[in-house]
C-alpha cells in the first residue's frame, strides 16, 4: 500500500468548502475526491475504497445520515473512518464517526484526519 496514495473521499455540496478541503488534502500529499450529493458519494465510496471519509450531513440526493448508515452496512466500508462536519450546531453524538461543526479549524481537521488515518486498519 506505500505506492498507493491515501484517498480522502469529501461529500459535501458546498462548493468553496470542497475547493478548500481538496486544498488542504493535497498539501499533505493526499487524493481527494469530491462528490456533492449523498448517492454519488456512497457510490464512489462503495466502487472507490477510500482511505477516509469528510462527510455533511445536509445533502442532496441521500442524506448525509443516509449515507452513514449505509456505509456501516457495507462490509467495504464498514471500517472506514468517516469524519462528519456539520452545520448543525454543538458536538453531535454520531454512532460510527468523528463530529466536527462547521465553521471548523482547518488545522484541527487535518490533525484528526492524520490521527484517524494513523489507527485505521
Amino acid at each position: 500500500m506505500a505506492d498507493t496514495p491515501t484517498r480522502v473521499l469529501v461529500i459535501d455540496d458546498d462548493p468553496n468548502l470542497t475547493r478548500l478541503l481538496s486544498l488542504l488534502l493535497e498539501m499533505e500529499g493526499w487524493e481527494a475526491w469530491i462528490e456533492r450529493d449523498g448517492t454519488a458519494g456512497l457510490q464512489r465510496a462503495l466502487e472507490g475504497r477510500a482511505d477516509l471519509i469528510l462527510l455533511d450531513l445536509m445533502l442532496p440526493g441521500l442524506s448525509g445520515w443516509e449515507v452513514l448508515k449505509r456505509l456501516r452496512e457495507a462490509e467495504q466500508t464498514r471500517r472506514t473512518p468517516v469524519i462528519v462536519l456539520s452545520a448543525r450546531g454543538g458536538e453531535a453524538v454520531i454512532e460510527g464517526a468523528d463530529y466536527m461543526s462547521k465553521p471548523f479549524d482547518p488545522q484541527e481537521l487535518m490533525e484528526r484526519v492524520r490521527g484517524m488515518l494513523a489507527e485505521a486498519p
